[in-house]
């Protein structure tokens, strides 16, 4: 069974069942998102048969002419008492197929030149998802230089490598993973809006087909754009959110980088025993030598000169012998050192706009190299330099969807351009009309509440002390540019986070 809008047929399937019979019509409400935000469906079942069981989590469906709009999970079906106390009503909160991904095994992997399929495929396979879901067919042909993830279930690493690698994500109604740039070319909504102000009233009749009643001028294509055809009217609802958050510059104190090597050349005098590096603390020693020979070396406070030749407290950067090489004697030492990470980036257009500086410094000791720093820095630059601008309006019109560019019209707002839709929410109204209310534009919502947990399945303490004998772990490198990125953004404004 469906109900009909216009030339379109509406079904809903729950545990594989069509249920479309049951459907109190207006209860019907989807919403899709991109990058894991996850999509939603609520809608009521009047059970007048008393024969409805929806077990918590089971399969629901939502088909427009045969093709799956909206998948996922029922994950609260609460019954009620009819009217009339002689039957059953249904209220149905679902979640979309993108729920299971914040719940699967963690991933850890590294993958280099590796394409952006195999990489999905292969976390998918460690999260245990194995090929219930296809990550292939709607994936870019595109090969990944480096990517590497630790610790993380899969949405959150699909979050990752989505931003790092500049696209967005979803999951269709038939379960399979969309992976998308914001190429305007590529995912072109199907039509157009625009704002027409007073200048005309429709209406869309009962059969889905739309009437026009123009009262001041007739010229709509030549004025908007609007045919009807391939752009249509928006209904109401127009707001445009200019956000109020700017930060035009940006402090990033970060943890210990590795420097070096590097080599320190001293005298001996004699009477010296102790030789003070210029640098400190020390990571690592590549050799010692004296008078051209090299020498063993131990750790201070661990080791002592019965076992080594020479001692090292990697702490304080100083190399200690049991007695003074003779005066004259060559000394040179070989090492590593750790220096931390400090980077700041600015703005100079916004701060000409404003006439000064708005700084937020972040402390974050997984920045581990003045190139994540920068990262950091930029990308926080580039989505807050400005005030961001989000477009929500309402069309009485499917299937717009996220992800897709639709070209926008507004002369009140003085908007004319294309713009990435990144939420729809769709409902059902009287009369079979489909109303969708859809947000675009703005800064990307992207990792969201998935990422609000990354740092702790990285973690933001070193593995190895950095004062001590082994300094850190240089192999911490590969995922804290988008930790980072996140964790701040969200301390910023839990709405957004970045694009790398």
């Amino acid at each position: 069974m469906s109900i009909l809008h216009g030339d379109s047929a509406i079904a809903v399937y729950v545990g594989g069942v069509d249920r479309t019979e049951y459907l109190v019509a207006e209860s019907l409400v989807l919403r899709n998102a991109l990058d894991g935000d996850l999509p939603t469906a609520e809608f009521t079942l009047e059970d007048t048969s008393n024969t409805l069981e929806i077990p918590a989590w089971a399969e629901v469906r939502v088909d427009v002419d045969g093709v799956p709009k909206w998948g996922g999970y029922a994950v609260r079906p609460i019954p009620s008492e009819g009217r009339g106390g002689t039957h059953r009503v249904w209220r149905v909160r679902a979640e979309g197929y993108a729920r299971r991904f914040r719940h699967t095994k963690e991933i850890a992997g590294t993958w280099v030149n590796e394409s952006l399929s195999d990489i999905i495929v292969d976390m998918m396979t460690q999260a245990g998802l194995g090929t219930e879901f296809d990550g292939i067919t709607h994936v870019p042909t595109v090969t990944v230089s480096a990517f590497s993830v630790r610790d993380a279930v899969f949405a959150t690493a699909l979050d990752r490598l989505c931003s790092l690698e500049g696209y967005t994500w979803r999951v269709d109604g038939n379960k399979r993973i969309h992976v998308e740039s914001t190429n305007t070319a590529a995912f072109s909504a199907p039509f157009a809006v625009a704002s027409m102000g007073d200048d005309t009233a429709w209406i869309i009749s009962s059969d889905g087909s739309t009437s026009i009643i123009v009262s001041n001028d007739t010229n709509l294509v030549a004025l908007y754009g609007v045919d009807f055809v391939n752009a249509f009217p928006v209904n109401s609802g127009i707001v445009v959110d200019y956000g109020d958050v700017v930060i035009n510059r940006v402090i990033v104190k970060g943890g210990w980088q590795t420097v070096g090597p590097v080599a320190e050349v001293f005298t001996g005098d004699g009477a010296t025993t102790a030789f003070k590096l210029s640098r400190r603390p020390l990571q690592s020693v590549a050799y010692v030598e004296e008078g051209g020979a090299l020498k063993s070396f131990g750790t201070m406070w661990v080791h002592s000169f019965s076992q080594y030749d020479t001692l090292v407290d990697y702490s304080d950067g100083i190399v200690y012998w049991p007695s003074a090489p003779a005066s004259g004697t060559t000394i040179k030492i070989a090492y590593r050192y750790m220096s931390r990470v400090e980077y700041e980036a600015t703005d100079s257009a916004s701060y000409a706009s404003l006439g000064f500086y708005v700084t937020h410094t972040v402390h974050d000791p997984t920045v581990t190299t003045e190139d994540k720093a920068a990262a950091l820095a930029t990308s926080l630059l580039s989505d807050y330099a400005d005030a961001p601008m989000r477009i929500t309006f309402t069309v009485e019109r499917p299937w717009l969807e996220p992800g897709q560019v639709i070209n926008v019209n507004f002369p009140l707002f003085n908007i004319n351009g294309n713009y990435l839709i990144r939420e729809v929410v769709t409902r059902l109204k009287r009369g079979g009309i489909i109303q969708q209310q859809v947000t675009c534009g703005g800064r990307v919502v992207k990792l969201g509440d998935v990422m609000r947990g990354a740092l702790s399945g990285y973690g933001g303490t070193p593995a190895v002390d950095p004062y001590g004998p082994g300094g850190l772990n240089p192999t911490i490198t590969g995922t804290t540019d988008e930790q980072s990125v996140s964790g701040q953004i969200l301390a910023i404004d839990p709405r957004t986070s970045f694009t790398a």
